[in-house]
């Protein structure tokens, strides 16, 4: 499971997302500092192969589909309104923003851990920070290079990230490309652990030879 920081960002103070509301606070200035220190600095250079997109079993994935399976992986777990911005020219935080939505506070949860889940899986990286998981109104998982934003809708229409950064570009895909993506990268998990377990028989079977 996921495991969560003390704030969540129903208290964080997101000026760092260039003052996303006039009239509250969603970080704590706490996990603000925390998201700039030099261990998320160093953090994020050990991720940086995903900023420059991700080999799988022989197939490179760009940035753009990386963060489009994100989506994909959320999409899978019944999150809706998928919306992928790449923040490239804006000097944002995050290269990227995924956002999503969920009809509720347990599904929030269910959202980010699949996405979690997935990425762990799928590219070995876990987010640098994971923030929001007590209130269930908003779930940010911090990749360095990708923020995650998984939200409940109201919570979402209330920060609209989207018209705060209207000025990102839309990463292009569709709910079948995310899907039939997913599948790619799904299958070439499978075929590189195939190919793991033997070329590990294979070692095994040489060294009883030489025995």
């Amino acid at each position: 499971m996921i495991s969560s920081n003390t704030e969540s960002p129903s208290s964080i103070n997101m000026s760092h997302f260039s003052s996303l509301s006039a009239s509250g606070t969603v970080l704590s200035a706490a996990s603000f500092k925390k998201m700039v220190t030099t261990e998320r600095i160093a953090r994020m250079v050990s991720s940086s192969d995903l900023s420059m997109g991700f080999e799988l079993a022989g197939r490179k994935f760009s940035p753009e589909e990386v963060v489009t399976l994100a989506i994909a992986a959320g999409m899978e777990k019944k999150a809706q309104r998928p919306v992928a911005l790449d923040l490239h020219r804006l000097g944002a935080f995050a290269n990227y923003f995924a956002i999503l939505s969920a009809s509720n506070g347990r599904q929030v949860v269910a959202v980010a851990e699949g996405i979690r889940l997935f990425i762990k899986q799928t590219f070995g990286i876990s987010p640098v920070t994971v923030d929001g998981l007590e209130s269930q109104q908003w779930v940010f998982l911090d990749y360095g290079f990708l923020f995650v934003h998984v939200f409940q809708e109201a919570t979402r229409e209330m920060y609209a990230l989207e018209q705060l950064w209207s000025k990102g570009e839309l990463v292009d895909f569709t709910e079948e490309s995310a899907s039939a993506l997913l599948t790619e990268a799904k299958l070439l998990v499978q075929k590189e652990k195939s190919e793991k377990l033997e070329a590990e028989k294979a070692a095994a079977a040489a060294q009883e030879v030489e025995i």
